[in-house]
This record gives structure tokens, sequence and C-alpha cells, in this order.
């Protein structure tokens, strides 16, 4: 019974540091930092600075720089025409993080509470962003891979498709 409860303890020590080291890894910490900067703009509505932390082959993807602001633009002003606009968006830190060379990748749960046209209370949205770095980390770019499918993001993201990084389907429960 000794041996047991103190595998168990064992067994939970190490689970826990496993997760705390890739929370506390400098690179991790610095895409949570460079997502806070991306919630922000877009919470300040700079959609400029809130396209170029995007993912940049996603922002190809969807016709370009001046293309995709102009859609986030419009797409934001019509939900808050409507009532509904984001009030707070929070980032927490990273549950995984995988590098393969130069290229990093995190996963960084979110929860975003939302104003919504006729309702009182503030709707809490649970997602996730993958932060992706193609040179160790220096810069960072995003996407909100939420409600995106798996197949859409191993096609933008190929180097990481046989890794932990993607979650299951739908968003994480906090």
């Amino acid at each position: 019974m000794k041996l047991l409860l103190a595998l168990t303890l064992c067994f939970t020590l190490f689970s826990h540091s496993i997760g705390y080291a890739q929370a506390s890894d400098p690179r991790a910490i610095t895409a949570k930092k460079e997502a806070n900067r991306f919630t922000s703009a877009l919470l300040r509505k700079d959609y400029p600075a809130f396209v170029d932390l995007l993912f940049k082959p996603f922002v190809d993807s969807m016709g370009g720089r001046t293309r995709f602001v102009e859609k986030v633009g419009e797409s934001m002003r019509r939900a808050a025409d409507a009532g509904d606009y984001p009030a707070s968006f929070a980032v927490n830190d990273a549950v995984e993080l995988v590098a393969i060379g130069n290229h990093i990748a995190v996963t960084l749960p979110f929860v975003l509470s939302l104003h919504e046209h006729k309702k009182t209370a503030l709707s809490l949205n649970n997602g996730f962003l993958i932060g992706v770095s193609l040179n160790a980390g220096q810069t960072w770019g995003f996407l909100d891979a939420t409600n995106m499918r798996p197949e859409d993001l191993m096609a933008l993201l190929p180097e990481f498709s046989n890794s932990k990084l993607f979650p299951p389907t739908g968003a994480p429960k906090h």
C-alpha cells in the first residue's frame, strides 16, 4: 500500500512537472506575451496590428494583409452594430509546446468574454490559439484554431501534423 501511494505521488509530481516545464519554457512565455499583444490589438480595434500578428500563411490564404484587414474591420463593425462585441480576452499558459528544428508551435487556451445583443450577462467562450514561430521564437504568428477543421490546421502547419499540438475538435474546457 505504501509503495502504491509512493508511486502515485511520484507520478503526480512528474506529471505536474511536465506541464509546468512547458508553461515555464521561455519560448512559451514569449508566445503568451505576444498572444496578449494579439488579443489586445483586437480589443483596441487596431485591426492592422491584429492582422500583423496572425500567422502569415493564414493571412495570405485569406487574400493578403490589406484585404484581410478590411474583412476583419467590416466583420467587427457589423457585429458591434448588432450589439455583439468582445469585452475581454484572457490568454492562459501554454498547454503544449512542440519544437521541430527552428519551427516552434504552442497551444494557448483562452477565454473570450462577449457582450451579446439583448443579453445582460457576458457570454464566456473557451477556445485555443496556436502560436507559430518559424525562427526559433524570435517572432510569432497566431491562429484562433477553436473552430478550425483539423485538416485545415494541418494544411497550414504540415510539419506539426504528427504532434500533440492540435487539441481534440472543439473548444477546450476550463
